[in-house]
């Protein structure tokens, strides 16, 4: 009984609130679940961010309850008796506590909710723009950069509370459509394609399922070289986008967009080149 009921005052207090904060970060940037992380661990890591919004929520309510003239906000105050309870099979104190209302219990797991959905929020719009500008955070804090400048150093003060719990969940390829990257996909049967990263698709288990590649290109199974010499291109342009497996990926080359138009660029001046030669040669004698 004392294991099952220290287990609901775990959840309730410390993973829950973890819980909303990560909902609400991912209404601005996409969260994976760590590799080397595993499901107890990501249960009990939760009780570390959590407390940042404990102690919030306890401050918040002391000043709302110095400032309330009818004494509705209750004050916020640890019953240690009620916590030495737990080791008492009986658990009187608790009964107790519970007998006489516990108004105030529920106003501060509204306020510990409440603050751990405004710091998700505010957390994944700091971390967006900071995505989708592709600047660190030293552009925001430096003279000039910004007409905000006091109040971006207090956003990354507060994003830096929580950047160690999350930054590594942010998945990559999130930041490849938030910055709409270009890159080369090669496939483990050795076809390369070009796009831009439009999005991708999950599994249910949170996993990366596929890419989707707008303004695709496709590289002939040719050589570049065999293409020339016979006086076409190496890239094929396809039509909408085109959808490739994650398992299917052997690697991914991100790269700037205006490297394509060089390379098409390179392509066309050989293939005008090719077909020069090809008109100046003369042809073969004809064999009678």
């Amino acid at each position: 009984m004392t294991a099952t009921l220290l287990l609901a005052v775990f959840i309730i207090y410390l993973y829950v609130p973890f819980l909303l904060f990560k909902f609400f970060v991912e209404g601005s940037v996409d969260l994976t679940r760590l590799r080397d992380e595993s499901r107890i661990g990501e249960f009990f890591g939760a009780a570390l961010p959590s407390s940042l919004f404990h102690i919030a929520s306890f401050v918040l309510l002391r000043v709302a309850s110095l400032a309330d003239p009818w004494k509705i906000v209750h004050r916020p105050a640890m019953d240690w008796r009620v916590v030495a309870s737990f080791l008492d099979p009986t658990f009187a104190a608790l009964r107790a506590r519970i007998t006489t209302g516990p108004a105030g219990e529920i106003q501060y797991l509204c306020a510990l909710y409440t603050v751990a959905i405004f710091a998700g929020a505010i957390y994944g719009s700091i971390e967006l723009k900071l995505i989708t500008r592709q600047a660190g955070r030293e552009l925001f804090l430096r003279h000039g950069a910004t007409r905000r400048h006091v109040a971006w150093l207090v956003a990354l003060i507060f994003r830096q509370l929580f950047a160690r719990f999350v930054i590594e969940r942010i998945s990559p390829v999130f930041i490849w459509t938030a910055t709409e990257t270009w890159a080369f996909v090669r496939t483990k049967s050795d076809r390369l394609f070009y796009g831009r990263v439009y999005e991708y698709i999950k599994t249910a288990d949170g996993d990366v399922d596929s890419v989707v590649l707008i303004h695709p290109q496709r590289y002939s199974r040719r050589s570049p070289a065999e293409c020339l010499a016979a006086g076409k291109g190496p890239l094929t342009r396809l039509h909408g986008s085109i959808a490739i497996q994650w398992s299917e990926i052997a690697d991914i080359n991100v790269v700037e967009s205006k490297v394509m138009a060089r390379i098409r660029r390179r392509y066309a001046n050989q293939i005008m080149r090719q077909r020069r030669m090809q008109r100046r040669t003369p042809p073969p004698p004809a064999v009678f």
